[in-house]
């Protein structure tokens, strides 16, 4: 009825589609991340809240990135020589650096804590360099 090959091969074909499907089923979540507890709270938000908030959001319009962080506050120095001039056409070129709030200039993000994400996880495109190979990640 059956031969052993088709057997095989059936066998085979279950086994690459149960890995495909535990693949793709797999969260993007980093190890350090999961197996912790979750809660749920059922009506953390009351109705009347829930629809002030919504509308708050909606008259927005406009949500700015923390790399422009800038555009709300003034600096006594806006970079410390690391600036570069803005290509007007491609932007800054140093995926480090971000546009200054006049765009004129690239700098470091002003908020400290946006530079050093921007050094460790290679800036606004996320490159990070492979010292093995030379090239980027």
């Amino acid at each position: 009825m059956f031969s052993k090959k088709k057997i095989l091969i059936s066998i085979l074909l279950v086994l690459v589609a149960i890995y495909v499907r535990k693949r793709w089923k797999a969260p993007g979540i980093p190890a350090h991340l999961l197996g912790h507890r979750v809660d749920f709270y059922p009506e953390f938000i009351d109705e009347k809240t829930h629809q002030e908030l919504l509308k708050i959001l909606k008259g927005m319009k406009v949500f700015p990135t923390n790399a422009q962080d800038l555009q709300f506050y003034n600096t006594t120095y806006e970079h410390i020589g690391e600036s570069e001039p803005l290509d007007p056409e491609l932007g800054c070129t140093s995926r480090y650096l971000v546009p200054n709030a006049a765009r004129t200039l690239c700098i470091l993000p002003n908020r400290f804590d946006l530079a050093k994400h921007f050094m460790t996880y290679g800036g606004i495109d996320g490159l990070k360099e492979n010292f093995e190979r030379g090239k980027y990640a």
